[in-house]
């Protein structure tokens, strides 16, 4: 998804992880047992690119039902917290661009 936050573009993806793919220990529990993540990454374009500027996951743990919606919003307002703390008008166009696109299903 590509969102405009001051004017400058910025690319929004978001990976579900289900299954056993990732290495971070932090993201399983006492007994080993994984639940799903959803990461969220920004990009901004530079220099004909596009680079991360920020990234935030979302941790299912065992008793959590997975759902993608719910861990793109968790992963997203951590995304934006991290990456813009003392933008609030950036966060708002954020979630104003990710609501107008459907991203709330």
């Amino acid at each position: 998804m590509t969102l405009h936050i001051h004017g400058e573009p910025h690319r929004l993806t978001f990976r579900h992880i289900t299954a056993r793919e990732t290495l971070v220990e932090e993201w399983y529990d006492e007994e080993g047992t994984f639940a799903g993540v959803t990461e969220a990454t920004l990009s901004m374009r530079r220099d004909g690119q596009w680079e991360n500027v920020g990234w935030a996951p979302a941790v299912c743990v065992r008793q959590d039902q997975f759902c993608k919606a719910t861990g793109r919003k968790v992963a997203l307002t951590r995304l934006l917290h991290f990456t813009f703390p003392n933008d609030r008008v950036a966060r708002r166009e954020v979630w104003e661009q990710y609501f107008r696109r459907g991203g709330a299903s």
